[in-house]
């Protein structure tokens, strides 16, 4: 029975690939990802081993934009599991090392347009940033926003509806309600 079991998981796995993962630079072994999602850049991007991604991703590695030329880089570790309607948008790198959870409605930016220009509109101003890295074991909350340039520790719990402008060093806990930052004793 078991050998009939593998039989089809490797069919799944090679229907996955034709039909979706071949996008991507690699997409790691039982990596589960729902539909709908919108993937841009999928040649900049690395996911590991059992991961899960819920519906609603949307995931860019920007490599062009005006005249600007970005060498992108989205590397998702093993076990991670991203919520419904997240959106990572990537010119630089953005890191989510393993066990990383990513609640829904999530969003990683490692960019931002400039105001360089006044008499031009800001979306079409060019980009800078700076990397994102999310360290092992790490929860973000719901509705969340990481900015361009933050490292975030490994074992840290940002709380739901947090902005997260500078780096937070490891087991800490972060919650936008009545402004609480608090590292652990571990």
């Amino acid at each position: 029975m078991s050998f009939i079991k593998n039989i089809l998981k490797s069919i799944r796995y090679m229907w996955l690939y034709v039909i979706r993962y071949h996008k991507f630079e690699r997409v790691g072994k039982h990596t589960v990802m729902f539909k709908p999602l919108r993937i841009m850049g999928g040649k900049y991007i690395s996911i590991g081993d059992y991961s899960y991604i819920l519906n609603g991703l949307r995931i860019e590695a920007i490599d062009r934009f005006n005249d600007q030329k970005f060498t992108p880089h989205i590397q998702i570790g093993d076990r991670v599991e991203i919520g419904q309607n997240c959106h990572i948008s990537c010119t630089h790198s953005i890191i989510l090392e393993d066990d990383v959870t990513l609640a829904p409605n999530v969003m990683l930016n490692d960019s931002t347009h400039g105001y360089s220009i006044p008499d031009k509109s800001i979306e079409h101003q060019d980009l800078s940033g700076a990397p994102i890295k999310i360290g092992e074991g790490s929860l973000i909350g719901y509705g969340a926003v990481i900015l361009p340039g933050v490292t975030i520790g490994k074992y840290c719990f940002i709380g739901a509806g947090s902005i997260i402008a500078k780096d937070i060093p490891d087991h800490t806990i972060v919650s936008n309600h009545s402004n609480l930052v608090m590292k652990s004793t571990v």
